[in-house]
């Protein structure tokens, strides 16, 4: 288990970049893409406007 998934993801509001430290300090893997940050172990798409992130979807399928 990951130290994030054991509380629910706080990254609204949050920069890309911080929200990237943040991922790979708990040494979780990202794919960053467009204006999306896939987390693939925790199925969670993290969406961004304007480099802040505004909404957090699960991803059931990955």
């Amino acid at each position: 288990m990951h130290a994030l998934s054991s509380t629910p993801p706080r990254f609204i509001g949050m920069t890309r970049q911080h929200c990237q430290q943040r991922l790979a300090h708990a040494l979780i893997d990202s794919i960053d893409f467009g204006h999306w940050l896939l987390i693939p172990s925790m199925q969670t798409l993290l969406v961004f406007r304007h480099q802040h992130c505004i909404a957090i979807d699960h991803c059931p399928a990955l």
